[in-house]
């Protein structure tokens, strides 16, 4: 990721906002499949040629789902999202689809995201055994201190 400070990341319980300038969004697990794979393929463009079936007993198959891929360590990453479902979400939230400059996946930050940050009075994220996860705040000791 660039050096930019216009990011948001997109949640379910988030509250309308308004936008004068480009943000790059960053997609929380809601609005994802992942699988991590730990595969002998060398290029994305091979791993990304299995993704669809890798996601064959996973995914609702009423819907169209694109797909993504990314090599962390030793490990393939593999994403399933409806981009439809993106666009119409960040619309009624009050975000212009032209305002999105680019889209992130939660799970490329899971090295920043080991502390728990805050996204509603609901919801947290937060890196648990290599994957980004949502947690209902009620689980989380009082105590903790949000980024």
């Amino acid at each position: 990721m660039d050096k930019s400070n216009n990011r948001l990341f997109i949640h379910r319980n988030m509250e309308p906002v308004s936008l004068e300038h480009s943000v790059e969004i960053i997609l929380t697990p809601e609005f994802y499949t992942l699988i991590r794979e730990e595969l002998d393929i060398r290029f994305a463009y091979q791993a990304k040629q299995i993704a669809e079936a890798l996601f064959d007993d996973y995914l609702n198959t009423s819907k169209e789902y694109q797909y993504h891929v990314s090599k962390a360590d030793d490990a393939w990453y593999f994403y399933a999202y409806n981009i439809q479902e993106i666009e119409d979400f960040i619309e009624s939230i009050g975000i212009e689809k032209h305002r999105v400059s680019k889209i992130y996946f939660a799970q490329e930050l899971s090295s920043h995201l080991k502390e728990p940050i805050q996204l509603s009075d609901k919801n947290i994220l937060q890196t648990i055994e290599e994957t980004v996860t949502m947690i209902p705040l009620r689980l989380m000791d009082p105590n903790v201190n949000f980024t």
